[in-house]
């Protein structure tokens, strides 16, 4: 036994720099208000008929976890306009939006993180 301990103890110590350094893409936290979508490397790519609901999750590092914000928010818009008689005026649009919780993976799968920016007219 007491010959082996030096390789137990290497196997060891590398094993836990292995961990540490891959921490955060193993072990993720999702925060409330927030709901994760899993992404597959080897395994068929993104799973779209299952959300990570907040808390404590261990993904395989190959892995990707996305968090996606779930509440309520709002983006402003401001441009200008002509009126019938030519006059310039500004309007201002808010627009609230959440993403739907039961499309997220296909959200993820279809469109991405920033669907918002890609939604935009250019």
């Amino acid at each position: 036994m007491m010959r082996y301990l030096p390789a137990i103890i290497t196997s060891t110590i590398v094993l836990l720099l292995v961990l540490i350094y891959f921490q955060p893409l193993i072990f993720i936290t999702i925060k409330s208000g927030e709901e994760g979508v899993l992404y597959r490397r080897f395994a068929g790519g993104t799973v779209v008929d299952q959300t990570y609901k907040e808390g404590f999750h261990i993904v395989l590092p190959w892995n990707k976890m996305t968090i996606y914000d779930i509440r309520v928010q709002q983006k402003s818009y401001s441009f200008y306009v002509l009126t019938a008689e030519g006059l310039k005026i500004e309007l201002l649009l808010s627009v609230r939006y959440y993403p739907r919780r039961n499309a997220l993976g296909i959200l993820h799968q279809q469109i991405g993180p920033d669907y918002l920016e890609k939604s935009r007219v250019s």
